[in-house]
């Protein structure tokens, strides 16, 4: 994942507006701008790295950087880090306009808060401990959920397309929860159904 690459957080909040803008606007059958997304190549690397390239990034980091972790002058390490990744928002086509449930206001203030309050790097920091947190709950390998669980999602959410579609994430709720009461994929919503269709999801 772009996510977990080295300056990802760097890269977000530098792009903020424009990250923000895509993740919220953008919903299968939208109107988009011509020409996005910019990046459609399914590669992390899809652009050709070179010694000029690699030399720039050695400058932004030239406080950090240990001899051990160069070779022939040029620090293959910093290759792989998320200033030569195209950013996720560089994936997503771009709409022609916010959805009707995001008030420019609101997006503002979004953008605003980002900015402002340590940006993405807390966020991203759930992604890159994914490996660490399967390490430490070993012991739950094989349990159950039990307590009672609601499950809402919108059907169009990309995450649960990521996951196989709304059926294979209900049968995969079956089969690790013992208490589902209700398991609920909101048609036409995608990710932010909280937004999207706050009565709907309120009222549950």
């Amino acid at each position: 994942l772009y996510h977990n690459l080295k300056h990802a957080a760097q890269q977000y909040n530098a792009n903020a507006r424009e990250a923000l803008y895509r993740l919220y606007a953008f919903s299968p059958g939208v109107k988009i701008e011509q020409g996005t997304p910019e990046v459609t190549d399914k590669r992390m690397f899809p652009f050709a790295t070179n010694a000029a390239t690699a030399t720039n990034n050695l400058q932004l980091d030239k406080a950090t950087t240990s001899d051990t972790q160069k070779a022939d002058g040029v620090d293959n390490h910093f290759l792989l880090d998320a200033r030569s990744a195209p950013g996720f928002w560089k994936r997503i086509p771009r709409p022609k306009r916010l959805p009707p449930w995001l008030t420019p206001q609101d997006f503002e203030y979004f953008v605003t808060q980002f900015t402002r309050l340590g940006g993405f790097a807390g966020g991203l920091m759930w992604y890159q401990a994914l490996d660490y947190n399967w390490g430490v709950t070993k012991h739950l390998a094989g349990k159950k959920v039990d307590q009672p669980v609601l499950f809402i999602a919108g059907d169009q959410d990309m995450v649960i397309h990521g996951h196989g579609g709304c059926s294979k994430v209900r049968r995969a709720l079956m089969k690790n929860c013992s208490d589902i009461r209700k398991c609920i994929f909101l048609e036409g919503s995608g990710h932010w159904i909280q937004q999207e269709m706050a009565d709907l999801v309120n009222n549950e």
